[in-house]
């Protein structure tokens, strides 16, 4: 695999502009890191992500069964989108 993984690298380096020094820390990052802990991190990565989506379209079908906004605050919705604005920044 450490073949592929230089192949890899090399047309990060070609295709994307990447310097020969990023491209080096990188490979060390995947080099001298223990399979375990990448293998954890993907892991983890996957089941966020799996929450962000079902998260989204809980929101999505909330807002749509809305008929009318009785019941929020105007105040809480614009916090709600201005704390959205900062962690999107």
């Amino acid at each position: 695999w450490m073949q592929q993984l230089e192949a890899s690298f090399k047309m990060n380096e070609d295709k994307l502009g990447i310097s020969e020094k990023e491209s080096e820390d990188m490979r060390g990052m995947f080099v001298h890191t223990p399979p375990a802990l990448l293998y954890t991190t993907m892991g983890v990565s996957a089941v966020h992500l799996l929450f962000d989506v079902l998260a989204f379209q809980s929101d999505l079908s909330f807002w749509r069964g809305m008929e009318t906004m009785e019941g929020l605050s105007s105040r809480a919705l614009l916090l709600n989108q201005a704390m959205e604005l900062v962690v999107l920044l």
